[in-house]
């Protein structure tokens, strides 16, 4: 992966309003550093279709977390929400945001969310305050609500399967299917 390039010009987020026929580039409050963008992670919200949670990284350092950024108006205008991940961990991806990128938004609340790095990291109030996993396996790459229950959380990482059932407080191991 060190010598492969993940990121540049190239790497955005689009949108078609008319079935895929024409495209335009959503940038409105995103970085600017649209040569460096490295991968993009987007969850769009189950409950409310207009609310999306992107995951950005910059490429000039292998894809080092960049931020975390949310719309409430399908693309229109985003925001930064970090709140206090970099106060969780300096380095949310490390050195390596090739490898993950993956953001969730529960089903039923679209205030809680959830980035997937080396640690799992939890926000109930959109953003504003994260809450990071120390309890299991690093390399997080999945992540599942159950739909009846927000708190009822099942993730996957290079350690196996693990399950919440507190909303991501703790985890119990379920399996040992490495998941990368």
């Amino acid at each position: 992966p060190w010598v492969r390039d993940y990121g540049g010009v190239t790497s955005a987020m689009h949108r078609s309003k008319d079935g895929g026929e024409t495209w335009e580039r959503l940038e409105n409050g995103l970085p600017d550093n649209q040569d460096s963008r490295g991968r993009i992670g987007l969850a769009i919200s189950p409950s409310n279709p207009d609310k999306l949670i992107a995951v950005i990284t910059d490429d000039e350092i292998r894809n080092a977390f960049e931020g975390v950024y949310a719309t409430e108006d399908g693309g229109d205008s985003w925001v930064n929400v970090n709140g206090d991940i970099f106060d969780q961990h300096p380095l949310p991806y490390s050195s390596f945001g090739w490898f993950f990128g993956n953001v969730r938004i529960s089903p039923k609340d679209e205030n809680n969310i959830a980035v997937l790095g080396l640690h799992s990291f939890f926000s109930g109030n959109n953003g504003e305050n994260w809450t990071r996993t120390t309890n299991i396996h690093v390399d997080h790459h999945c992540l599942e609500y159950f739909q009846g229950d927000d708190s009822d959380i099942i993730i996957g990482n290079d350690g196996g399967l693990f399950r919440s059932r507190d909303g991501g407080q703790s985890f119990e191991f379920v399996s040992n299917i490495p998941i990368t």
